[in-house]
């Protein structure tokens, strides 16, 4: 070792550095890193952090390739993990000032009074400066702060700790299903996992009979689309029929909306309500609850927009899809909102809405401002004895005319939107929908509705529809093959009794 290998070793040992070459047993030819003529010499290291030496696969020369003249090329394999850094989230507390209630408020009030007593002096800004400051102060230490960030797919205000403890019980059957994979724990999987849908259903059940009970009438939610600049925003709340709407609201807001505006029958004081003057169309287009609304429903409102862009009532009739339109037996796929003949202002609700009906729909209902009976299922903000009636008034005013159109004219028909059924009507969800969805609406094959009248003490309907049958749902392709299995079968069994008899 010469003095220029020591001066090396000194250096490595005095910044605490370990020379990668040295880790490695290799041949003699493969550790030469200089070589002219006879001469040969490794004068080429690598020098690594001891603490970075797990990261060093192997280090070595390649005789055959040259880095310069008598020069070759040493190589360091290393393990580089990359790991991403994680942002840490961008959060903004808030004070909940929706706990401004009850026994906080009186502590509040006598904590900014305590404060405040006695500073009275100054200009006007510096009071106002003192007194904006005492009251976050106070407010933070009496109603608290949020961690900002809102719940994470979870409505907190029916979200309990029996289903939180529900839920969290669950997740550790799955994770122990996921290690053992018996069928002891799935079974236990599967027992945790219907007792947290059960208490999920009640926690939410009994938070909306709350609802009710404090409102006095029952309220019907559903979620429409919005577009920012539009006519209707993400985060827009319409209020129907009261034909008002508060706009950009978060789920910050919605315990406090619900409770002050719906329950209390207030004004929300963050937003000024807006009055509408349009009419509103909603069509049903989600696809989880019937998938026949999830494909029929964009149809639908671009049919309306047509009807809406002919007439030239843009501005005057917005169309907006909608999710599921529930809330009792005779829920329909299309809801519309506006003014009556008397100038009074209700919701009617429609089923078995086509394509081919928007147009009839369209002049009757929104431009003539009349029912359209044979779509008719009956009118928001109605009880479903209250609905039957309705309906009972409709068909002894119309004489019972249209009756096979009115009642059940459009049960069962092919690839058509609908959503939940009345008990007068057969049931919308069948095997064929798939096949259905394929054929163009101008070449449909229409089932059968037999309508039949049956006096029974107050002359009672009931109607009787015929269901497809399994030779109706089959394609050409289908029956072709279905006769030549038959044939092929006969064929079988003919030449298996001729070679019989031969024998």
């Amino acid at each position: 070792m010469n003095g220029e290998g020591k001066s090396i070793l000194e250096f490595s040992e005095a910044l605490n550095l370990s020379i990668a070459n040295t880790w490695f047993k290799k041949r003699e030819e493969h550790l030469i890193t200089y070589k002219s003529g006879g001469t040969c010499s490794q004068i080429d290291f690598f020098l690594i952090r001891k603490s970075d030496r797990k990261y060093c696969l192997n280090c070595k020369v390649i005789p055959g390739e040259s880095l310069t003249t008598q020069h070759r090329v040493l190589v360091m394999d290393v393990r580089i993990r990359d790991r991403a850094k994680r942002r840490s989230p961008m959060v903004a507390p808030r004070i909940k000032w929706w706990h401004l209630k009850g026994e906080k408020q009186g502590i509040f009030q006598q904590k900014i009074w305590e404060g405040w007593c006695g500073q009275s002096q100054g200009s006007a800004n510096d009071m106002w400066n003192k007194m904006s400051q005492e009251i976050i102060k106070v407010a933070k230490e009496t109603l608290g702060e949020s961690r900002g960030f809102g719940p994470r797919g979870k409505e907190s205000w029916w979200w309990n700790e029996n289903v939180q403890s529900k839920v969290r019980v669950k997740k550790e059957c799955f994770k122990e299903w996921s290690r053992c994979r018996n069928s002891e724990t799935w079974d236990k999987y599967k027992i945790a996992r219907n007792e947290t849908k059960k208490a999920v259903s009640e926690a939410r059940a009994q938070a909306f009979d709350g609802l009710y009970q404090a409102l006095g009438t029952r309220t019907c939610l559903t979620i429409c689309e919005g577009h920012d600049g539009t006519e209707t925003s993400n985060g827009d709340v319409l209020i129907f029929p009261d034909m008002i709407r508060y706009r950009r609201l978060t789920h910050f807001d919605v315990e406090t909306f619900v409770e002050e505006v719906l329950v209390k029958e207030g004004e929300w004081l963050p937003g000024n309500p807006e009055s509408l003057k349009a009419s509103y169309v909603f069509v049903c287009s989600h696809g989880s609850r019937d998938r026949r609304c999830g494909v029929f429903g964009p149809i639908l409102v671009s049919r309306f927009r047509e009807e809406i862009e002919l007439h030239g009532l843009q501005g005057k009739v917005l169309i907006s899809s909608c999710s599921h339109i529930g809330g009792n037996k005779y829920a329909g796929n299309v809801i519309i909102f506006g003014s009556s003949i008397n100038r009074e202002v209700t919701g009617h609700l429609y089923g078995y809405v086509t394509p081919d009906d928007v147009p009839l729909l369209f002049h009757q209902h929104i431009i003539k401002g009349e029912i359209f009976d044979s779509l008719w299922r009956g009118q928001i903000g109605l009880s479903e004895d209250e609905q039957k009636k309705k309906q009972e008034q409709r068909l002894q005013l119309n004489g019972g005319r249209n009756l096979g159109g009115m009642v059940a004219g459009r049960c069962q028909t092919d690839g058509e939107s609908c959503c939940q059924d009345n008990e007068d009507s057969c049931c919308c969800q069948n095997d064929v929908f798939e096949e259905m969805t394929e054929l163009s609406t101008d070449n449909k094959r229409e089932n059968v509705n037999v309508i039949s009248r049956i006096n029974k003490g107050k002359g009672a309907l009931r109607k009787f529809s015929s269901m497809p049958t399994w030779l109706d749902s089959w394609e050409q392709e289908d029956t072709y093959a279905a006769f030549a299995v038959v044939c092929a079968a006969v064929s079988v069994a003919i030449a298996y009794s001729c070679y019989k008899q031969l024998r």
